[in-house]
């Protein structure tokens, strides 16, 4: 521990580098013969952001916030020059050249609109950068869907990638599940300032990614003014499905049951030959001899009876319980008639809306602000309701989430920025071991449950065929920027993530038979039953047609995991051509596993994980970006060190060893040979470059190494199925998933306001994430 105590020290001192938040601002002032006016003072009107040209006329303005601002110019003698309508882009160059012309009078301000142009020059890359003004005009309720409209993403899948293949961000800070590598979601849409969306082509300073960055920037609060934004979607209750609701009497899973022309005498073949062929009773016995005349009537045809499920009848069904030994399950055609409609009286049809509410609120912070540097907050809240196709262990998927940043400008060159994030999320569990896996598709993820007809009617009528889910995720950073000079900043950054999953039944069954399921009836002529199919219940108990009632809900699962991240970044414009970024990066992980399958009636083969493990990682990194006139280049390389920071089982993959863990209980795990685990060190070199052909087009080239961790479970897990034997060992010192990555871009703008963008790209990837 001390270890790790010095080298978070060391860390600090040293540098740590993040995701981009900011752009840059640079250009020349020039009289309008080309003179430069060394000394011109060129600010960012509204901010506190500007520079002075060198004896060239050079200026450069760094770490700008993302937005639309009106940059001016001013010299003595010369008019002042404001060019409106100014974009600055996530880690992008905005060119602003001014030329000045003499003062006709004092105060002699000029105004234009800055020209704005389609195509990126400095972008060697497939990247977009959307701002909140373009993405107000989007047909999106969140992030998601914002990121899921651009080329090559689907979800928050790039270019074919998993999602757990991105680098994601709210204001360079990782929005991640460190048990399952996904994206944690949900940030409000009130709340964003711009999106940027890579998919290939990433500085060095970007890690833990194969497919692609998205880096979202939210909002400042000003210092003068308060600002709200808001938005509501509202979907009345309404079928999510074509066709009858499966609920319905007439349906697959209710008719045979149901309608009087085959409820009581069955849904069988319609002579003795057929009921023989198929095999569904003894023909020897009577069935469906209405009359008593000999005749086998059915009133289905064939194609008819080949739609639903065959059922014997309620008259078939009562004798066969009247002629057993049991006479506690003795029962009449009507009375078993109503069991049955009480045990299928979950009604699913969607009787509640869908919504979605996004608010968000900024401005200074009351009665402090001036006396704290301008306290100033921008708050935002969102909460998702979407119903599910059918109820499952829930009726619906619901989410809901906080995002709060809260800036201080300490002194003119020290700024401090605390940025919270938290979010809850309620589901039906998908899984049935205890997997990370949830119902968040409401309707084809639903769907695809019935896909095979396994115990389809449990899933439908027992609303704890699946546990409920509960899922917690906080996000908290601290920022500490410092203005150094003009030319040059450096950011300090400590961040905190954590996630904690809780999986289980629902409250346990009353077994008290207290419902009379005999309209009309009293005393001894009632018929009682318990709640069922409601409450959770550990036997295998069936309904009166068969489906199960109990045995389900096996899912257990209260994983935790958190991550602390320490970073420091330094930027320099050396010169007019390159901007050079260096820094390094510390991580360390707390891995809290405990998750699995519990079913006390069926114990054979349910597995359980549970073990912690705390690994920690150091990177570091350089680039240089290079601006001329004919191109523009980054060329940067990273280094990391990811430290297991564990013993391990000290035998080779096909040593007998292995039979032995897995014939032993897990406490005998203790008296195995073990070693310290090995470290991973590796080097990710990048290189992008664009060379523009005309004004109007450029060419593009990328190339780089990306290296991923893989998750907690394939590098420390030990999964044992009931009774002790061994399902699944990790190994710690597995190589981290590799990604070189090229690309081949064409881009080509229209009138200035089209842009074509033709990209190929090759990825050779090595490893594998699946279990």
């Amino acid at each position: 521990m001390k270890f790790l105590k010095g080298l978070l020290v060391l860390t600090m001192l040293f540098g740590l580098a993040y995701g981009q938040t900011s752009g840059k601002i640079m250009g020349t002032v020039k009289d309008q013969n080309g003179n430069p006016l060394p000394g011109a003072n060129v600010i960012v009107e509204g901010t506190v952001y500007g520079a002075a040209a060198n004896q060239d006329g050079f200026y450069v303005i760094l770490n700008v916030p993302p937005g639309v601002y009106s940059v001016s110019a001013s010299y003595v003698g010369y008019a002042t020059l404001t060019q409106s309508g100014v974009r600055v882009e996530i880690d992008l160059t905005s060119q602003v050249n001014f030329a000045l012309k003499p003062q006709a009078f004092q105060g002699e301000t000029v105004t234009v609109v800055a020209e704005r142009r389609v195509m990126r020059v400095d972008v060697a890359s497939s990247q977009t950068n959307l701002g909140s003004e373009q993405i107000e005009d989007l047909p999106a309720t969140s992030v998601e869907d914002v990121i899921s409209m651009q080329a090559g993403v689907s979800g928050l899948e790039v270019r074919q990638g998993g999602a757990d293949e991105l680098a994601y961000m709210m204001d360079g800070v990782s929005m991640k599940d460190d048990r399952t590598g996904l994206p944690v979601s949900g940030v409000p849409l009130s709340s964003v300032q711009e999106i940027m969306i890579q998919s290939g082509g990433f500085n060095a300073e970007y890690s833990d990614l194969q497919a692609g960055v998205i880096n979202v920037v939210t909002k400042e609060g000003r210092v003068d003014k308060y600002s709200f934004d808001g938005s509501f979607k509202y979907s009345p209750a309404a079928p999510k499905h074509f066709g009858l609701s499966i609920y319905d009497p007439n349906s697959i899973y209710m008719r045979p049951w149901l309608d009087d022309e085959v409820a009581w005498w069955g849904t069988a073949p319609e002579t003795f030959e057929d009921l023989n062929k198929d095999g569904y009773w003894d023909p020897g016995e009577p069935f469906n001899d209405r009359n008593g005349d000999g005749e086998y009537y059915n009133p289905w045809d064939e194609h008819t009876r080949k739609m639903y499920p065959a059922f014997q009848g309620w008259n078939a069904l009562a004798s066969d319980r009247l002629a057993n030994d049991d006479p506690s399950d003795d029962i009449t055609p009507t009375g078993a008639q109503q069991i049955f409609k009480w045990e299928h009286r979950r009604q699913g049809d969607i009787t509640e809306p869908d919504y979605n509410i996004d608010i968000g609120l900024g401005g200074p912070v009351p009665f402090v602000s001036q006396y704290l540097g301008n306290l100033r907050f921008y708050a935002s809240f969102r909460k998702e309701k979407d119903m599910y196709l059918v109820p499952l262990a829930r009726d619906a998927y619901e989410e809901w989430s906080v995002s709060t940043k809260v800036t201080s400008d300490i002194t003119e060159r020290i700024k401090l920025q605390l940025t919270g994030f938290h979010k809850k999320t309620d589901a039906s569990s998908a899984s049935e071991t205890g997997l990370p896996s949830y119902f968040s598709s409401t309707i084809w993820g639903v769907a695809n449950a019935f896909g095979s007809s396994s115990q389809q009617r449990s899933k439908i009528f027992y609303p704890h065929y699946y546990c409920q889910t509960d899922i917690w995720s906080d996000v908290f950073s601290a920022k500490l920027t410092h203005q150094l000079s003009g030319k040059s900043y450096h950011e300090t950054l400590l961040e905190y993530r954590s996630t904690e999953y809780l999986t289980g039944p629902a409250k346990p069954r009353d077994f008290t038979p207290r419902y009379n399921v005999l309209p009309g009836t009293e005393g001894e002529d009632q018929y009682l039953v318990d709640e069922a199919p409601w409450g959770f219940d550990t036997d295998l108990t069936k309904s009166i047609d068969g489906y199960m009632m109990g045995a389900k809900s096996n899912a257990r699962d209260s994983t935790k995991t958190w991550a602390f991240k320490a970073r420091w970044d330094f930027v320099s414009q050396v010169n007019q051509n390159n901007q050079i970024k260096t820094g390094a990066q510390f991580e360390y992980f707390n891995y809290d596993m405990n998750y699995g399958a519990i079913n006390p009636a069926l114990p054979a083969g349910r597995p359980w994980t549970d073990w912690e493990k705390s690994p920690w990682q150091i990177g570091a990194y350089i680039q240089d970006k290079l601006e001329f006139e004919g191109w523009v280049a980054t060329i940067g390389i990273r280094a990391e060190y990811f430290n297991p920071n564990t013993d391990w089982f000290d035998f080779e993959p096909f040593d007998r060893t292995i039979k032995t863990v897995a014939s032993r209980e897990v406490t005998d795990e203790d008296n195995l040979p073990m070693k310290r685990a090995k470290g991973l060190f590796t080097l990710m070199p990048r290189i992008g470059i664009s060379h523009p052909i005309t004004v109007d087009s450029k060419l593009y080239f990328n190339y780089g190494h990306m290296r991923q961790r893989f998750s907690p479970d394939q590098l420390f897990g030990i999964r044992r199925v009931y009774g002790g034997s061994l399902a699944y060992l990790g190994d710690p010192e597995l190589p981290m998933e590799k990604t070189i990555a090229y690309e081949l871009g064409y881009d080509h703008s229209f009138f200035d306001m089209y842009l074509v963008h033709i990209a190929a790209y090759y990825k050779d990837k090595s490893g594998s994430r699946d279990l």
